[in-house]
């Protein structure tokens, strides 16, 4: 063979070898310092004000995609993208830095985000690298300690089993949710695994909380009830209005027609 064209030939295969695609799994495998080229779903908006960073997430893993500055490319919840970078170990968090806009490809948009991952606290605490940067649900959760932002980034703990097992829960001021009230009682949290030395779970919206839904009851929208048994539930208290309330009579087998003031406006269902 041509000693020109075995050279040729040598360079085009150690060079696309060098950055062939990789899932993210093997990427991460490879650690720190390694330039790779990964394809997933972009499962996170933009989570900083004067930098870039989105979560992205195959079948295999999730890593987070940065750069300093404004995206170079604008990329959507939903995006399948193509990534090449070099990676870099951020407070334990792993990610993947391009360096300019051909670096980013997208190839489709609108696709479904992967399912979230449904673990305990104490699954998140015990196995955080194993789902970092990927989506995940931690149902029956309530805040243990700190208190819910109003302005500011801050960090709360949470637990699902009464503060046996507590893990971090991340609310970050660049997501749409401060300015949102505070879940009541038990809920439902879903969002991405993130580090900054301790494993967090950042939702990335106000719709990531949700009621619990093995302790309260939804027959509509409007309507739930969660037991003072419950962890995070109402604080029992019983209430003897025998001398403060007003008497109602009663006739027959407790037969009475209203209507009758309450005091306050309740809503019943279909009205």
């Amino acid at each position: 063979m041509n000693k020109k064209i075995q050279l040729l030939l040598t360079t085009i295969f150690f060079t696309s070898g060098l950055f062939a695609q990789s899932t993210i799994a093997a990427a991460r495998a490879q650690g720190a310092d390694a330039s790779v080229t990964v394809r997933g779903i972009v499962t996170t908006p933009n989570s900083q004000t004067s930098n870039t960073e989105y979560g992205l997430q195959d079948g295999t893993g999730g890593l987070i995609i940065y750069h300093d500055g404004s995206p170079y490319v604008a990329l959507a919840v939903g995006d399948s993208v193509e990534v090449s970078g070099t990676l870099f170990d951020y407070y334990g968090k792993l990610e993947v830095i391009p360096d300019n806009a051909d670096d980013i490809t997208v190839i489709s948009q609108n696709n479904s985000l992967p399912a979230f991952q449904v673990i305990t606290v104490a699954d998140f605490i015990a196995y955080g690298e194993n789902y970092e940067s990927e989506l995940i649900r931690i149902n029956d959760v309530s805040i243990t300690s700190g208190t819910w932002p109003t302005s500011s980034s801050v960090t709360l703990s949470i637990s699902d089993d009464g503060g046996t097992s507590t893990g971090n829960m991340r609310i970050d001021s660049d997501f749409d949710i401060i300015g949102n009230p505070e879940p009541a009682g038990l809920f439902d949290v879903q969002g991405i695994v993130g580090q900054y030395n301790d494993y967090q779970i950042l939702p990335r919206y106000y719709t990531d909380f949700n009621p619990s839904s093995s302790s309260s009851s939804t027959t509509t929208p409007d309507y739930k009830w969660t037991s003072s048994d419950s962890t995070g539930g109402p604080v029992y208290s019983w209430e003897d209005i025998t001398s403060t309330g007003t008497l109602i009579s009663m006739s027959g087998d407790d037969n009475n027609t209203g209507p009758h003031p309450i005091g306050f406006t309740f809503p019943f269902y279909g009205t």
